[in-house]
């Protein structure tokens, strides 16, 4: 075997693998989606890929529908899967704690 030939077996190999790891890894992020959107109920504060947060009102999983409030008495009714992701309280609390921290040293900055 020369040196050309391989080469071109450590290219198809190469690619092979980059083929094989970029499936794997959008199979995980299918199945992470699903299992959320499977495990949606009312309560639920989500954000739709439209950029839309709000909460959850019901969830039909044969009709595949979903009402989602968006605002105090205004219910829209969407597709399950046109929610990118579920918004926690853990979230909620993590970006309410930094910003309070940001506040508090701007305060003492000013005071000084």
């Amino acid at each position: 075997m020369d040196v050309n030939s391989l080469m071109m077996i450590l290219v198809v190999v190469f690619a092979g693998f980059l083929i094989y790891s970029n499936f794997r890894r959008q199979k995980r992020q299918f199945q992470a989606l699903q299992d959320m959107i499977a495990s949606l109920k009312p309560g639920d504060e989500v954000m739709t890929r439209g950029g839309l947060y709000g909460k959850i009102v019901s969830v039909d999983a044969e009709a595949q529908k979903a009402k989602l409030e968006i605002a105090q008495g205004t219910v829209i009714t969407i597709n399950p899967h046109s929610i990118a992701q579920a918004i926690t309280a853990a979230e909620d609390s993590a970006e309410g704690a930094g910003a309070s921290e940001e506040t508090s040293s701007d305060v003492s900055e000013t005071k000084e």
